[in-house]
């Protein structure tokens, strides 16, 4: 702290050499004005408002001491010329699936809504979030996030930091989340270009932005291969990896897992584990000492108890059954850490493996993949001959159309967005070129009949400037020969709002017959529609709340389900 002869007081970082006498910036330092424009004299009166503020201005001059017989005899003082004082925000959450809220400096995405509410965002002091992680920084902002709607995890939830202006600082930005007291790390993503950092969490509670540990090199890889006495693969394994990283996979059908990014001259266990099965040998240790290990293990059958009850066999079938793909690692431990966070609490491991089922299909990857396919049908074919069955498409023309939208998306993961607006762009192609929708819709057409027969279909009723929307993507042509202009009307007519609404329950429904039981729903033992018509009229009695239906439990209980899995 440096005071004048006055009695004026300014606070001071450590001198800084490269500002001392002989600096190269002495003299454009000098120059700067250095002067205070209004001064405050503290009065008994004052009180500590004890609430969190934002430097987001500082001023920087040198202040040459004079004295002698030191270097550098200069230092160096940060004024802080702006603050902002964060105050709570509130913004309306509303119903829906994938709903977005903002306010503030937080954004929220709701996997589902069934009931609209007030959202709160509430800034707290960064301490005050919970007990820092070791080699993190609490650097702030943080927030108690809270909402009154009647919502469904997980929530991606991004802090706005506009006042990062340094990339590589920005890029070791984390934003934590107290769980049970604790400060958990599920970080995402850090845009430096859209200033925003963000996690993806179980629960609504307190984050806070904080700075993480210094990134060590990791270029390493670990691999292996699990399969029985007779040499078939064993999937379905989790592999867990100890030592100087904590890690968790598991094995895919063909028995594989691997471990990417594993820091080299690092020391590490692998030890396997999967109902019903013990493995030879029980674990493996090595020194990383190269950039790639590979780690085999022999699975002997011990057992015969459902495999689909223990958390990490059910996580990766949530994969399968609604993504079509094998978990990515991050996905994979946030849900098992969100199932195993219940502990022996059986009635919390059933709420949460009903609810992270269910958030499979919420999820956004699956709104824009399967779902997508599904009104797509919708709007080219309609339901078919009876009201209330399925869009008119099996599950076997499903499953290839779902991969093809799917392919390579990973949601958070890379250039996903793009990658996912490439597919959709060729799969829309592919579908309108098909002899079976180019049989339906004649060329002949005019924009106008094209657009309004693909919305009649969905039975939504679109704005005037939804339809003019649809309608715009043929230009000026008085047919819809372009295929071109047809796939992209049909995107935009199946990523239509009303349609989505329209068609969510139906398709939640049928889904649980493709993703639980593998099968169409008219497929024996049923032989017709009555099962999905039952589940449709009792999801749509209670409002699409899966939980008072109890469609998803029902599903997941279900011996024809359970059944589906060897021992």
């Amino acid at each position: 702290m440096v005071q004048d002869g006055v009695g004026n007081t300014i606070i001071t970082e450590v001198p800084c050499p490269c500002c001392a006498s002989g600096s190269p910036f002495q003299s454009r330092i000098a120059g700067a004005r250095s002067s205070f424009d209004s001064k405050l004299t503290a009065q008994t009166f004052f009180q500590n408002p004890n609430i969190p503020v934002r430097i987001i201005g500082v001023g920087m001059f040198d202040f040459l001491h004079g004295q002698t017989g030191v270097a550098p005899n200069g230092i160096e003082l940060h004024a802080i010329l702006d603050i902002a004082l964060p105050t709570t925000q509130t913004a309306s959450t509303n119903p829906g699936s994938n709903v977005t809220t903002t306010a503030g400096d937080a954004t929220i995405n709701f996997t589902s809504v069934s009931s609209g509410g007030l959202t709160t965002v509430a800034p707290i002091e960064p301490s005050s979030a919970g007990p820092a992680l070791a080699g993190y920084g609490l650097v702030g902002p943080a927030f108690n996030i809270s909402t009154a709607a009647t919502t469904t995890g997980p929530y991606n939830v991004c802090i706005s930091v506009p006042y990062i202006t340094d990339q590589a600082a920005f890029a070791s930005l984390k934003l934590l989340h107290n769980e049970g007291g604790i400060l958990v790390d599920h970080t995402t993503i850090a845009n430096f270009s859209n200033k925003i950092v963000c996690a993806s969490t179980p629960t609504l509670s307190p984050f806070v932005v904080a700075t993480g540990p210094s990134v060590t090199v990791a270029d390493g890889d670990v691999t292996g291969n699990i399969a029985d006495q007779s040499g078939a693969p064993v999937e379905g394994v989790a592999v867990r990896m100890s030592g100087t990283q904590n890690r968790l996979t598991i094995t895919d059908a063909n028995g594989d897992y691997h471990f990417d990014s594993v820091e080299t001259n690092g020391v590490y266990t692998i030890a396997p584990a999967r109902a019903n099965y013990s493995f030879s040998p029980p674990q493996r240790s090595f020194s990383q000492l190269g950039q790639h290990t590979d780690a085999v293990f022999t699975g002997s059958l011990s057992g015969s108890a459902n495999p689909l009850d223990t958390t990490e066999y059910f996580v990766r079938q949530q994969y399968l059954d609604f993504l079509g793909r094998e978990p990515d690692e991050a996905g994979f431990n946030f849900w098992v850490n969100n199932l195993q966070s219940c502990g022996g609490n059986a009635g919390c491991l059933d709420a949460k493996r009903r609810d992270t089922s269910a958030a499979f299909f919420f999820s956004i990857e699956f709104q824009n993949t399967g779902f997508l396919v599904y009104r797509m049908y919708q709007a080219a074919y309609g339901s078919g001959d009876l009201p209330g069955t399925p869009a008119p498409f099996t599950r076997a023309e499903f499953l290839p159309a779902t991969r093809a939208l799917a392919a390579n998306v990973v949601v958070n993961q890379g250039n996903w967005q793009a990658q996912l607006a490439d597919n959709q762009r060729a799969y829309a192609y592919d579908f309108v070129s098909s002899a079976r929708f180019t049989s339906s819709y004649s060329s002949a057409m005019t924009p106008d009949q094209f657009v309004d027969q693909l919305f009649q279909d969905t039975g939504a009723v679109p704005s005037p400037a939804e339809r003019a929307a649809a309608i715009a993507e043929f230009g000026m042509a008085m047919n819809t020969a372009d295929t071109a202009a047809r796939a992209h009307a049909i995107i935009e007519v199946a990523e239509n709002s009303s349609v989505a609404r329209s068609d969510f329950n139906r398709a939640f429904v049928l889904m649980e017959y493709f993703g639980y039981l593998g099968r169409n729903p008219d497929d024996p033992p049923d032989g017709n529609f009555d099962g999905y018509n039952y589940w449709l009229a009792k999801l749509n009695r209670f409002g699409g709340d899966y939980r008072a239906a109890q469609m998803v439990e029902a599903f997941l209980e279900a011996r024809e389900y359970r059944s589906r899995f060897p021992r």
